[in-house]
């Protein structure tokens, strides 16, 4: 099968990302492995960073282990085209960083290669165009039709998304309806009520050029016409300090929008980002829990976020392990986060904020969420916060 044989520049992007899944590095973990918890943080970072490398639950991808010839865990393989190019197991010490490091070069050099070819790929009515996205939703709301050329380079091999794993989702049209039929509610998830009185919840939305990539965030001060959003680091990934971010305010049964300020963030290490904004109103917010306040395994808790972009929604679960992980301490509970979700609070049954969504195990079957109990995680907040004095006077809105 060729890379495309003919799609509609409204499908471009599908043509991009099943590129970019023939390209990629691929590492087999397991929850069982010891080896592979202890480099789990740095994968997962390396994820958030957006570099070529996806995680496979070899338990449930055994077929796949056996195609690529993975007989030992953790392993790390790399595609080039669909087809093997170098398989590495796990080993200790900076070698293994700098052999990795050349894995996920090689990944992205062979994407830069085919995202330069598709820009003369493409035909509409006779005369070339290119695939960059430049003009994609002029093309789209025209209903133009494109042909891709075929790319022999990428006939055949591995396109890891027909093995059943998830392949990486498109940014969401801006236009994306924002209700969810109540029928598709997930399990223990319910939704949160803004109807009376606004909520410390907030929709955070990160455009990309071609969409938006959606996240959450929550208010954890809102006083003398300054208010601080806490939200995750990752979704923040290539903007500078100081960088708007478009906000959505629940008030009065309605989503209102407002631009923050992007203060600091840290998408490597803490995993966390700070938005801030001068405006004439106060927002309900959601205290820090103490140290004494921290939940324990099994413990009761919820989050809320706004899944896929949409209205925020509670998910009622459990935890299921404290700092599995090594480095900045986590919090891992039941129920997994779907994309949007990222950057959502952890509350306990006393309503105060205990981490914040970050990713998914690599089971797939539970959440991941930095502890607001390390101390480096309480200085960074109070750290960031005086960069908000630089901040611009807002107008008082009316809401």
């Amino acid at each position: 099968m060729s890379l495309a044989s003919s799609v509609t520049f409204a499908d471009e992007q599908d043509v991009i990302q099943k590129m970019e899944r023939r390209n990629i590095v691929l590492e087999f973990t397991a929850d069982w492995c010891g080896y592979c918890r202890k480099i789990s943080p740095m994968v997962s970072r390396l994820v958030r960073e957006g570099h070529p490398i996806q995680q496979v639950d070899a338990d449930k991808n055994s077929e796949l282990m056996r195609k690529m010839g993975v007989t030992a865990l953790p392993c790390f393989v790399l595609l080039v085209d669909g087809k093997i190019k170098q398989k590495e197991l796990y080993y200790s010490g900076d070698g293994f960083q700098n052999t990795l490091n050349g894995m996920l070069s090689s990944a992205n050099d062979s994407r830069e290669r085919h995202l330069q070819k598709f820009k003369a790929l493409a035909e509409v009515n006779g005369e070339k165009k290119s695939l960059d996205g430049a003009d994609h939703s002029a093309r789209i709301k025209q209903g133009t039709s494109a042909s891709l050329v075929n790319d022999k380079e990428s006939e055949g091999g591995f396109d890891f998304g027909s093995f059943g794993l998830e392949r990486k989702e498109a940014t969401a049209a801006i236009g994306a309806p924002a209700v969810r039929p109540e029928q598709n509610l997930g399990p223990n998830e319910s939704f949160v009520s803004f109807e009376k009185e606004p909520i410390s919840t907030v929709r955070i939305r990160v455009s990309d050029g071609r969409g938006v990539n959606f996240g959450t965030g929550t208010i954890i001060s809102s006083a003398n016409k300054k208010t601080y959003i806490l939200s995750c680091g990752h979704i923040f990934r290539g903007l500078k300090r100081g960088s708007q971010v478009d906000v959505d305010f629940f008030v009065n049964g309605k989503p209102y929008e407002r631009q923050a300020i992007l203060i600091n963030y840290d998408a490597r290490a803490l995993d966390l980002g700070l938005l801030g904004l001068q405006i004439d109103y106060e927002f309900p917010t959601t205290p820090l829990a103490s140290l004494s306040g921290l939940p324990a395994e099994e413990e009761e808790v919820y989050s809320i976020g706004c899944g896929g972009g949409e209205l925020p929604t509670r998910i009622d679960m459990q935890v299921t392990k404290l700092n599995r992980y090594e480095g900045p301490d986590t919090i891992r509970c039941t129920m997994m986060p779907e994309k949007g979700r990222s950057g959502g609070g952890l509350f306990t049954g006393r309503n105060e904020l205990v981490g914040v969504c970050i990713s998914v195990s690599a089971s797939g079957k539970r959440g991941i969420y930095t502890s607001l109990k390390t101390g480096s995680n309480s200085f960074w907040i109070s750290h960031s916060c005086p960069f908000y004095t630089r901040l611009p006077q807002r107008q008082k809105p009316v809401l």
